[in-house]
């Protein structure tokens, strides 16, 4: 247990080390009196780590507070930097906020955090992972799957469960919705991870490059979704330009690649190393209107998309996708809702 009288600084660098250990995901952070301070100034320090911040149970005023944080509300501006400057005044100024509502509701609201939440106590300040919210790891078979415009079959590879993906060779157009849909999923905000591997089929075109990747909030008509990819042959090759094309995100109907390389070259492309016929880890983190793609352990994502051409809110199915010449596989899908109503 640390003591109460460390640095706020040192109780944050503390706080990190444990959140660091556990996830590389944002958190949750919920911090009761003294942890109120500490949360502020992990939010302050570190606020890429911090989804949420809900402080409770403050003593102390100060004239003007009230007015600069609207009845006592922890609510930090959507700027990053702002956020910052916000939470370290809340920090070294000692006061905060109460956090809003029924007793009865946040009874409620902390007895699901209990039950679905790793939650870790410092100085009655709590870490709740937001990467272990509704948790899921997805098994594959008839009864959880919807096949579009592709074939599939589940194997056994190496005592893992894997299920191999190839495009329907009728459809013609490109980033069309070609994927494993995963049934009973209603995706809005979260983690979306996956092993995948993709090889080129014996009669891919010469301008396949091994397309795989993860469709996202898909409506129940298959009419809209987002969508992130990945061209494991440019990842290695000489070429700088395709290197740059080795990551890719689209939107479908209105917003498939060409057209977005077109307005806007280079925004939603980008490079990381990967290859054909090897394992790579996909983690892609949705929150409103931003996703962000990390490659395999890297801390840093390769991809940010601050835009998502239908909406923060949007929600749906979860797919596997793959395109033109591709026979893929996917292991190890996990998904992990943190929507606030999902609490």
């Amino acid at each position: 247990m640390l003591s109460r009288d460390l640095p706020l600084r040192k109780k944050a660098n503390d706080i990190l080390s444990v959140i660091n250990e556990v996830t590389k995901d944002s958190v949750i952070i919920l911090g009761f009196s003294d942890g109120a301070y500490t949360g502020y100034m992990v939010a302050s320090m570190y606020p890429a780590r911090v989804k949420k911040l809900v402080a409770i149970a403050g003593n102390g005023r100060r004239t003007g507070y009230e007015r600069a944080t609207g009845n006592h509300h922890c609510r930090a501006p959507n700027d990053p930097k702002q956020s910052a400057q916000y939470y370290s005044q809340c920090a070294t100024s000692r006061i905060f906020g109460k956090f809003s509502g029924s007793v009865d509701g946040y009874s409620s609201f902390f007895k699901k955090c209990m039950m679905k939440s790793i939650l870790l106590s410092f100085i009655s300040c709590l870490i709740i992972l937001t990467s272990n919210l509704q948790a899921q790891s997805i098994h594959f078979d008839k009864s959880n799957i919807e096949l579009v415009n592709v074939y599939a079959s589940v194997e056994k590879q190496m005592d893992k469960e894997v299920i191999k993906v190839a495009k329907d060779s009728t459809v013609k157009e490109a980033d069309e919705p070609t994927y494993v849909k995963i049934k009973g999923i209603n995706f809005k905000n979260g983690t979306i991870e996956v092993k995948v591997l993709s090889r080129l089929l014996k009669n891919a075109p010469e301008f396949a490059r091994g397309f795989i990747g993860v469709a996202f909030r898909i409506n129940d008509s298959n009419t809209k979704f987002e969508c992130i990819y990945i061209r494991p042959t440019n990842g290695r090759v000489e070429d700088q330009v395709r290197r740059n094309h080795s990551i890719q995100y689209y939107s479908f109907p209105d917003y498939k690649f060409d057209r977005l390389r077109k307005e806007s070259p280079e925004k939603y492309e980008s490079y990381a190393d990967m290859g054909l016929n090897e394992w790579i880890r996909l983690r892609i983190v949705v929150l409103n209107s931003q996703a962000k793609l990390f490659i395999n352990d890297n801390v840093q994502p390769s991809l940010i998309v601050n835009d998502l051409k239908l909406g923060p809110d949007s929600k749906g199915a979860v797919g596997l996708w793959v395109e033109t010449g591709t026979e893929g596989y996917f292991s190890e899908l996990k998904i992990h809702r943190a929507d606030a109503s999902d609490l």
